[in-house]
């Protein structure tokens, strides 16, 4: 997968699951999921999860954090630093 297959996958899923009604396109690369309250302690780690079940990749504890999971590029990252 691309960089931008990734963010358009997590776009999908977080407008699905975190922002009912919305457009994903509303949802840019770099919106502050955290910074802008898109997400919460709970709803980081149902992303996690998700993430984790579709990409394959472990996601350790101390990634779970605005240095990793705050914009869709950051995710996008740390999802491809993975899988290298």
């Amino acid at each position: 997968m691309t960089k931008e297959e990734i963010k358009q996958a997590v776009r999908a899923y977080v407008a699905a699951e975190f922002l009912p009604g919305e457009s994903p396109e509303a949802l840019t690369d770099t919106a502050g999921l955290f910074s802008e309250g898109i997400l919460d302690s709970l709803s980081s780690l149902r992303l996690v999860s998700w993430i984790e079940e579709k990409f394959g990749v472990q996601v350790e504890a101390h990634e779970v954090d605005v240095d990793h999971l705050d914009t869709l590029d950051l995710i996008a990252n740390l999802i491809l630093s993975k899988r290298a």
